[in-house]
């Protein structure tokens, strides 16, 4: 028979090693010891064929796609950091704006200033305001007190309430005129609204002042100022 022949037999170990193997076991021509040899032999043979057809390594589709992700997420980083230019054009801005923009309206902030104000009210706030330092003048109406000299004394603790709130606004001033307006009588014999007190300070003045209100006394004021005017005819 053809596969009896030797050389058709060992084809047959190399290209199907099963069958071949098999074939040999049918063929009594070979001794035992052959027969178990040449099966050790090729059983080594197809393991080594079989391993060396395995996937080598490891590296699955996942972690192939693992660099892939990395580095988007390094682009990602990239795009998230901020641009030097972009920074300093920021910067440059920050320069550029008016601090006056930075701290609001003045004319706003000085009357929510005095909205609480007991000893006066405020009649006006007057001023320039497009640029510091500000020349500004308020306007006040004295509140009348139990006596002239109490009313006298009304009007001055208006006036040093204006002056740190102005002061505490971080404004730069040049002039400040504070105005108290009270009924005075006339040569008449009315009363007659008119200007009781006229002081004004300059920013430097103002500077100089005690951090706290509460540390400077109000009765000394009229020395304080830069120019201080009273009524004649009030006394107090």
């Amino acid at each position: 028979m053809f596969y009896r022949i030797t050389w058709f037999m060992v084809a047959i170990f190399l290209i199907v090693p099963v069958i071949g193997m098999s074939l040999m076991w049918l063929r009594k021509s070979w001794s035992k010891a052959v027969r178990i040899t040449l099966t050790v032999l090729f059983s080594i043979y197809v393991i080594v064929i079989v391993i060396f057809l395995l996937p080598s390594g490891g590296t699955g589709p996942d972690e192939q796609s693992q660099p892939d992700q990395g580095q988007d997420e390094q682009t990602e980083q990239d795009t998230d950091q901020e641009q030097p230019g972009e920074a300093d054009e920021e910067k440059d801005e920050q320069h550029e704006r008016d601090p006056a923009e930075e701290k609001g309206d003045p004319k706003k902030q000085i009357k929510q200033g005095l909205a609480d104000m007991s000893a006066a009210n405020v009649l006006a706030i007057k001023g320039s305001f497009d640029q510091e330092p500000y020349d500004i003048e308020l306007v006040l109406r004295g509140v009348q007190g139990s006596t002239e000299s109490e009313s006298v004394k009304n009007m001055k603790k208006g006036i040093l309430k204006a002056v740190y709130v102005v002061k505490d606004s971080g404004y730069d001033i040049e002039d400040l005129d504070i105005n108290v307006k009270y009924p005075v009588t006339n040569q008449n014999g009315l009363d007659e609204e008119q200007f009781a007190i006229k002081s004004n300070f300059s920013g430097e003045t103002i500077d100089e002042l005690a951090g706290d209100q509460a540390d400077t006394d109000v009765t000394e004021l009229d020395t304080i100022a830069d120019s201080w005017w009273k009524h004649p005819v009030l006394n107090g």
